[in-house]
């Protein structure tokens, strides 16, 4: 596959394949991927590094469920997943540059909702800890976008992370940033930790950060206004992690508990 490397158009349809190899994921100039007519459960968790992939057509195969990396394809105009065992599609596909998508034949979600609220759960303390943390370090980050509005300061670009933006009789000055201080120094000593905290996800709702405990739900959005979609497959459940119970109790969202038939 290696050998490949320079491919732009590949296609495997009719071939009968249970799966695709993860090196597919290596070929960084592909722009049109067909693998129709097999038999596919699955894509290669690696599938959002093809950076160049334009169009990718999949249809009729047995996929359940599409990688969360796909988003990462920034050039993906086409998806035709016709004739699948699709539930619902990854979050982020609203961030993708779509003109058509192909999702008729598949059992997608509907979106009858009942009422129904949870109780908040106890979260464990590696949970509680790794949110602490990334918060701490993201609010170490804060700086860079006062910037831009207070004072006309220009940019300062690392130093702004190390020192915090300060107002002092009416005036505006830099002191040492303790979130810079004590979390970023500290982190450095413990790359396992680092890399841990890297797998981190966002709340769709809060925007908060949660390390392994998470609420999947979806949310519905129209094809047509929402995605500009050139044909218009109606609406689509789309996958969105929230943080917490407490999140999803808030009244004014539009997001879903997902439940599947027995």
């Amino acid at each position: 596959m290696n050998k490949l490397v320079h491919i732009q158009h590949l296609s495997v349809d009719g071939n009968k394949l249970t799966s695709l190899p993860s090196e597919l994921c290596a070929l960084s100039h592909l722009e049109e991927f067909h693998a129709a007519n097999n038999q596919l459960t699955s894509l290669p968790l690696e599938f959002g590094f093809l950076a160049k992939l334009k169009k990718v057509h999949l249809q009729k195969n047995k996929i359940k469920e599409l990688p969360e990396g796909l988003s990462k394809c920034g050039c993906l105009e086409v998806i035709d997943v016709a004739g699948n065992d699709l539930r619902i599609f990854p979050s982020e596909l609203h961030k993708m540059p779509l003109k058509e998508l192909y999702c008729e034949e598949n059992p997608l979600l509907d979106q009858l909702p009942v009422q129904s609220v949870q109780e908040d759960e106890v979260l464990t303390l590696k949970e509680l800890t790794a949110r602490y943390i990334v918060k701490q370090l993201k609010e170490s980050c804060v700086y860079n976008v006062l910037l831009a509005y207070c004072n006309n300061v220009p940019p300062l670009c690392l130093q702004i992370e190390r020192r915090r933006l300060v107002k002092v009789a009416g005036k505006y000055f830099y002191e040492d940033n303790p979130a810079w201080s004590f979390m970023r120094r500290a982190i450095r000593h413990y790359p396992d930790i680092r890399d841990m905290l890297a797998q981190a996800s966002k709340c769709a709702l809060c925007g908060g950060a949660f390390l392994n405990t998470w609420l999947e739900c979806v949310c519905f959005i129209d094809g047509h206004k929402e995605l500009k979609l050139e044909n218009s497959p109606g609406r689509i459940p789309m996958r969105a992690l929230l943080c917490s119970y407490k999140c999803f109790n808030t009244p004014g969202h539009h997001f879903y508990g997902v439940a599947f038939p027995q």
